[in-house]
């Protein structure tokens, strides 16, 4: 997870965007989205939710702690955008993405 240069500024949309930019998706330095990450304290032992996943910047930063991360959300163009970012010649097999309705599914955390 990105920390160094955390300043208010990226915490407004344009700093996520910038974010999002310069990193590719794989990195994030906004501190609202490192804030969730550090509350849902994952480990290898969970599955975890991340309803409203979007492009799955936070999704991503989950899985890489070894819990088993679904992301879900209903927009087709941000899941797809999702696993070409992600999934992509990736061999993460704890890390999915999906368009469906989060209630068919039961996790540890859902964020």
């Amino acid at each position: 997870m990105f920390v160094e240069g955390l300043s208010k500024e990226n915490s407004n949309l344009e700093g996520i965007i910038d974010s999002y930019k310069r990193y590719k998706g794989r990195e994030f330095e906004n501190s609202r989205l490192i804030s969730i990450s550090c509350l849902a304290n994952p480990n290898k032992d969970m599955n975890i939710l991340d309803v409203g996943c979007g492009r799955g910047e936070l999704s991503y930063t989950l899985s890489k702690s070894g819990a088993h991360v679904t992301g879900i959300d209903d927009s087709s163009s941000a899941i797809k955008t999702a696993k070409a970012k992600y999934l992509a010649n990736s061999s993460m097999k704890n890390l999915e993405f999906i368009q469906d309705n989060f209630l068919n599914h039961k996790f540890n955390k859902k964020i």
